[in-house]
C-alpha cells in the first residue's frame, strides 16, 4: 500500500463514508441498550408473519442446494490478492475472472457480460468474448502526491443497464460511450488549492448507480465534512440535481422501478440520522417515509431498501432508545404507500455490512460481521437468506462488493 500524507489521511476519514456505503457502527449520541436487549425490543415492534423454523448457518451447510436467480460477482483475495470472482447460479461453482499482478481495486459487470475493472490506476474493459483493452490509463500518476485521490485516482466504474455506456470517477464523473470511445467529463471535482501546501476538497463527485431506464446517474457528493447525493441527467440540460436533504445524507440508496425517484435509507445513528426518505429524481424534493424518530420517542433504523412491483423490501429495526453500537436488523416487507406497517419475513436479526437483494425481493445475499480482508477493506462470508424463511446458507467466503451478473 502506498503511504499518503498525514493531512490526506485525516480528510480520507471524513470523506470515506460516502464512497460506497456508510461504515457501520457510527457512534450513537446516547448509548442505552446492549445488542441482546435491543434484539428483543425490535422483534416485538414488527408484525410477525411466522415462517418455518430456520437452522443456524454453518460452514458445513449444503450451499449447493440454495439456487441463485443469477450469478453473483464479488471481489476476494482468496487467491493471494484482490481479484474478481464469479459464483454460478448453482451457488457452489466458483471461478476467478481476473489475474492481475496489482490486484483489482474496483469493478463492475454489465448485463451483456462485459467486465470493467480498475488495477494499477488503469481502467480496463473486457468484452464478453474475452478481449481486453485499457480505456483510461492513469498509471503514471503518483499515489503519494497530495492531490492523487482528488484529481488523479480512477475508481467506481458503473455500466448502464443496456451495457452501452460506462461511468467512472476521475477528478469527478466521466461517462464513456463504449461503441465510439467518446469520453465526457460531466462533473469536475471542486478543489481549493490557493495554499500550495494544502489542497482543500470542497466537493468530490463519484458515480453510484444508473437508473433502470439508463437516463440518470445517481452521484455521491463528498464534502470536507459529510456529504450528500444527487442525480445527473446525462442526455439533457438538467445537470446535477441535488437532493434537498437536511444535513449529511447517506447510507444506502435504491432507484424506484420507474426511474422517477430514489429511496435513501440509514440504519445508523451519529453523524447521520437513521430513517428512510424518498427523493424526486427531477427536482430533488424530499419525502420523509420513516423519520429518525417518532413523536413518541421511537427510532427507526432502515437499511438496504429495494422497491419492486411487490412492494418495499428492507432491513429494519425500531427502538425507544438509541442503542450502543451497531443495530441488528430484521428482513421486512411493506407497501410503498404504507412503509410504517412492516411484515417481518424472518425470525432472526442480522448485523449487516453489505446486502444485495434479488430484483423481486425473494432473497438477499448478506455479508455479516465482517473481517478485514485488505487494508481499508472489510468482507466476509456471503450468506443467502430467503424471504420465505427457509434455512439460511453460507456461500463463498472472503468476499465483498457483490454484484448480480450473467
Amino acid at each position: 500500500m502506498h503511504k499518503t500524507s498525514a493531512r490526506f489521511n485525516i480528510l480520507l476519514i471524513l470523506l470515506s463514508w460516502l464512497l460506497a456505503a456508510c461504515a457501520p457502527g457510527v457512534a450513537p449520541a446516547s448509548p442505552t441498550l446492549d445488542t441482546a436487549e435491543l434484539a428483543t425490543i425490535v422483534a416485538a415492534t414488527l408484525s410477525a408473519e411466522p415462517p418455518p423454523a430456520t437452522a443456524t448457518p454453518s460452514a458445513t451447510s449444503p450451499a449447493a442446494e440454495a439456487l441463485l436467480p443469477s450469478a453473483v460477482y464479488f471481489l476476494s483475495d482468496r487467491s493471494g490478492n484482490m481479484q474478481v470472482w464469479r459464483l454460478a447460479v448453482d451457488s457452489a461453482t466458483l471461478s476467478q475472472l481476473t489475474e492481475v499482478a496489482d490486484g483489482v481495486d474496483d469493478y463492475d459487470i454489465a448485463a451483456d457480460g462485459q467486465l470493467a475493472y480498475v488495477s494499477g490506476n488503469q481502467l480496463w474493459l473486457r468484452t464478453a468474448d474475452g478481449e481486453e483493452q485499457v480505456l483510461v490509463d492513469g498509471s503514471a500518476a503518483e499515489p503519494q502526491d497530495e492531490g492523487f485521490h482528488y484529481s488523479q485516482r480512477i475508481s467506481a466504474p458503473r455500466f448502464t443497464p443496456d451495457s452501452a455506456r460506462l461511468a467512472y470517477a476521475l477528478d469527478g464523473v466521466h461517462v464513456i460511450e463504449l461503441d465510439s470511445g467518446e469520453d465526457q467529463h460531466l462533473l469536475v471535482n471542486q478543489l481549493n488549492n490557493n495554499d500550495n501546501d494544502f489542497i482543500f476538497p470542497e466537493e468530490l463527485y463519484y458515480p453510484e448507480t444508473w437508473s433502470p431506464d439508463g437516463s440518470r446517474l445517481l452521484v455521491s457528493i463528498a464534502f470536507f465534512e459529510g456529504g450528500s447525493l444527487g442525480v445527473l441527467r446525462t442526455g439533457g440540460a438538467e445537470g446535477l440535481v441535488r437532493f434537498e436533504a437536511q444535513g449529511s445524507l447517506c447510507c444506502q440508496a435504491a432507484w424506484a422501478p420507474d426511474s422517477a425517484s430514489v429511496l435513501v435509507a440509514s440504519p445508523y445513528a451519529g453523524i447521520v440520522a437513521p430513517g428512510l426518505w424518498r427523493y424526486d429524481a427531477a427536482s430533488g424534493a424530499e419525502s420523509v417515509l420513516l423519520d429518525a424518530s417518532d413523536p413518541d420517542g421511537g427510532f427507526h433504523f432502515v437499511g438496504w431498501p429495494l422497491a419492486s412491483g411487490e412492494g418495499l423490501y428492507a432491513f429494519y429495526a425500531s427502538s425507544g432508545r438509541l442503542p450502543e453500537g451497531e443495530v441488528p436488523l430484521f428482513m421486512v416487507r411493506s407497501e410503498l404507500a404504507d412503509v410504517a406497517n412492516q411484515t417481518q419475513l424472518r425470525p432472526e436479526s442480522f448485523s449487516i455490512r453489505e446486502a444485495l437483494w434479488a430484483p423481486d425481493g425473494s432473497l438477499a445475499l448478506l455479508i455479516e460481521n465482517p473481517i478485514v480482508v485488505a487494508e481499508g477493506v472489510t468482507g466476509g462470508t456471503i450468506l443467502l437468506v430467503r424471504a420465505d424463511g427457509s434455512p439460511a446458507a453460507p456461500l463463498a467466503d472472503q468476499a465483498h462488493a457483490m454484484r448480480w451478473g450473467p
